[in-house]
């Protein structure tokens, strides 16, 4: 499992990362929509991220699907860069 300078390794942590980081924009991405179909409030209370807040929830989640999407597309692209590092 070793290549060179610790390609390998960096693969694997960075698939794990993008995993994660997709269960988490998934798991958001969930809360949003069950507040959006039960009608109530979600306020990010970031201060960067207030700003989402002058959206309608539908938008909101509509910007948190298109970031599932991503962090699967990179989760997908690093797992298969690791998977080729193993074989090599």
């Amino acid at each position: 499992m070793q290549k060179e300078n610790g390609d390998t390794e960096i693969a694997f942590l960075a698939a794990v990362f993008f995993w994660l980081a997709t269960f988490g924009t998934g798991w958001l991405s969930k809360s949003i929509f069950e507040s959006w179909q039960s009608g109530t409030a979600f306020e990010l209370v970031g201060r960067k991220a207030r700003i989402l807040n002058l959206f309608p929830t539908w938008f909101i989640f509509i910007l948190s699907v298109v970031a599932v999407a991503f962090m699967v597309f990179y989760a997908f692209k690093q797992t298969l860069k690791f998977v080729t590092y193993i074989r090599s």
